[in-house]
């Protein structure tokens, strides 16, 4: 075994590792994982470890590093008391673990994912409203279907009371708001490129001009001002391509694929009863969000 197999091995860690895996040797992780996949004996499996243990870590950190980076979520986590131990990201660290509930609440992300991407276009947009209700926006909006000029959904999020220096005076925060404007795509196989990403720029923009091809119906309550700031926001169930996370870095654009979505949505307990996943609670969630 070799270079393919290598490659293999840890794409099936970063894709499959379970989140709640206790921390063990990376060799070891590596091994039984080339043992389920290639069928191979035991001690191949772990002379092929051992060779390539170098590989398996120096990857696993650029993985958890570029997630860390991107807001992503991983599967995986190097043990607090020694990086040759290979985690699940949500397994909890003693008792005293500061994010024991938050990884409680993430360890859902896949029944989270896998709903994510049975819902319907219509179904997907409002939980992007959803997802600014969340925020903290408290009059987001979701566009009319087939006449959305390219936003579909948009609100402001105030800013008082949210900052570090706060007073409950009348104080500059008060007058300190941003718009969220985004497009909702609904892709289960086709990965986001530069053209998606560019379409919302020029959207946004066009809308902020109030020039509009149905006189400015879909996006009355749109009311941007020359200096008003503006998060373009862009949500797909899909994925983004390589290419398009270089934009959205170099543009500041912000953006969530569906494991994005999915971990963000299970973090903030969407669909979540008595610990578990429940796609009719989550179901009921969304339908709160169509009005």
């Amino acid at each position: 075994m070799a270079r393919p197999e290598r490659y293999k091995v840890l794409n099936h860690l970063l894709k499959k590792h379970p989140m709640d895996a206790a921390p063990k040797l990376i060799d070891i992780v590596a091994a039984e994982t080339a043992i389920a996949l290639f069928k191979c004996g035991a001690d191949e499996a772990e002379e092929f470890a051992e060779l390539h243990h170098d590989y398996f870590l120096e990857n696993l950190i650029a993985e958890i590093d570029t997630a860390e980076s991107d807001a992503r979520p991983t599967r995986v986590a190097l043990n607090s008391s020694s990086s040759d131990l290979l985690q699940g990201s949500s397994f909890e660290e003693g008792v005293s673990d500061p994010n024991s509930i938050a990884k409680k609440r993430r360890l859902l992300l896949d029944e989270t994912a896998d709903f994510l991407r049975n819902v319907s276009w219509e179904d997907f947009e409002a939980c992007c409203k959803g997802i600014l209700d969340v925020l903290g926006c408290p009059d987001a909006a979701v566009t009319r279907s087939g006449n959305d000029q390219g936003i579909d959904f948009f609100g402001i999020l105030p800013l008082k009371g949210r900052l570090a220096n706060q007073s409950f005076l009348p104080s500059l925060d008060a007058n300190l708001n941003v718009w969220m404007v985004g497009q909702a795509k609904h892709y289960t196989k086709t990965k986001v490129s530069t053209p998606d990403l560019r379409e919302l720029v020029g959207s946004v923009q066009l809308a902020r001009a109030k020039a509009s091809a149905d006189g400015g119906v879909a996006l009355k309550d749109l009311n941007m001002r020359v200096c008003d700031p503006v998060f373009y926001l862009f949500f797909t169930t899909g994925r983004i391509s390589a290419d398009g996370r270089k934009l959205l870095k170099q543009s500041g654009m912000v953006a969530m694929d569906g494991q994005q979505i999915a971990a963000y949505l299970a973090d903030n307990e969407v669909g979540h009863v008595s610990g578990a996943f429940d796609s009719a609670a989550a179901n009921a969630w969304i339908d709160g969000h169509k009005s």
